[in-house]
């Protein structure tokens, strides 16, 4: 990148010495030089190169049925915990409407544990559950693929999430066609640029590999075929720390092309830092970029900061259950307001 720049400003010197000064017209004409110079620059600096894809890589995935990809913002922020939330919140209508709405859940990459079945315990309306690739060991994807020596591939990732997404629109709970309205929710794995599953076949110069080959790519670049088809919610980090970690986990989806829908995040501690000090400082945030020229700010997420980006009480310590956490008022009534009047209101105005 440097050599980018002193190119840039190297060009610029030598276009402008063979300029002959003719008072401010020659003056406008540097200034002018120069500011393209530095601007090209500057999208070169802050430009993530896209990722290449196979010819047989589903070059973009899409469904009739609104789909969202549910990021987290690290490791260990509550991203099953509020993902079962949302899914019993999707399935659950408004109280002046008596449909039922199905609500489908895809986990494309597992290892140790199941949130499928986290899932399953806790959003008892959700219509259907699935788990594509599933690892025993508790560890990043890649390192569980290369322990286990049980490879996947980007490929066989995004062409599994493909093969599925085309049944959902024909799936409810009784097998019948769906409901009035219908949602589907994708978690992945870790952070934001959390590695993916691992392969042999994952050989791409883009790809990251350890000495036998075996390359990845981060959860971010993975599922980058969904793009804009898919509403993104970042579960961020609401501790002592984490506004940094949900801004930087809010960049690299930016980067990448996500349309970022709306933010999650739960409190932690005690005092000050169990009231919204993450929320609030997210919202000035985004607020404050509302004001500027980025094209970011076409994004749902900043239509109404307000909406977009939620808190959630503390959890209960281990091992109390969840149980009354997601029947209380203020969870029922914080969620069903995010996904009904922010994120499905986001899809009918698409």
């Amino acid at each position: 990148m440097r050599r980018v720049l002193w190119d840039l400003a190297r060009t610029s010197s030598s276009l402008s010495r063979h300029v002959p000064p003719q008072g401010l017209a020659y003056a406008n004409q540097r200034h002018r030089l120069e500011r393209v110079c530095s601007d090209v620059a500057a999208a070169r600096l802050h430009s993530t190169p896209a990722r290449q894809h196979s010819e047989d890589h589903p070059k973009s995935l899409s469904s009739p049925v609104p789909t969202h990809l549910i990021f987290g913002a690290n490791t260990d922020v509550g991203k099953t915990v509020l993902t079962a939330g949302l899914l019993q919140a999707a399935a659950t209508p408004p109280e002046s409407n008596n449909d039922s709405f199905s609500t489908h859940y895809i986990k494309p990459l597992q290892c140790g544990g199941s949130d499928e079945g986290f899932v399953l315990r806790n959003a008892s309306c959700v219509t259907s559950t699935k788990t594509l690739f599933r690892w025993e060991t508790p560890a990043s994807p890649h390192v569980a693929a290369r322990m286990e020596n049980k490879p996947v591939s980007d490929e066989q990732v995004m062409q599994a999430l493909h093969s599925y997404l085309q049944t959902i629109p024909r799936k409810d709970k009784y097998g019948t066609v769906p409901s009035k309205f219908s949602s589907i929710w994708i978690e992945t794995a870790g952070g934001v640029l959390s590695p993916s599953s691992s392969s042999p076949d994952n050989n791409s110069t883009w790809h990251s590999k350890d000495s036998s080959g075996s390359g990845w790519v981060t959860q971010g670049d993975l599922y980058r075929p969904l793009g804009e088809k898919a509403a993104v919610v970042l579960v961020g980090d609401g501790r002592l720390g984490g506004i940094s970690v949900t801004l930087c986990s809010l960049e690299a989806l930016w980067r990448r092309g996500y349309t970022v829908a709306g933010v999650l995040l739960l409190r932690y501690g005690e005092g000050d830092y169990a009231e919204d000090v993450n929320q609030r400082a997210l919202q000035e945030h985004i607020t404050g970029l509302a004001g500027t020229d980025s094209f970011h700010r076409a994004s749902p997420l900043f239509q109404d900061p307000e909406r977009s980006i939620v808190s959630l009480p503390v959890l209960p310590p281990e091992p109390v259950p969840l149980t009354d956490w997601y029947s209380s008022s203020e969870v029922k009534r914080t969620l069903s307001s995010f996904v009904h009047e922010h994120l499905f209101q986001h899809w009918e105005g698409k």
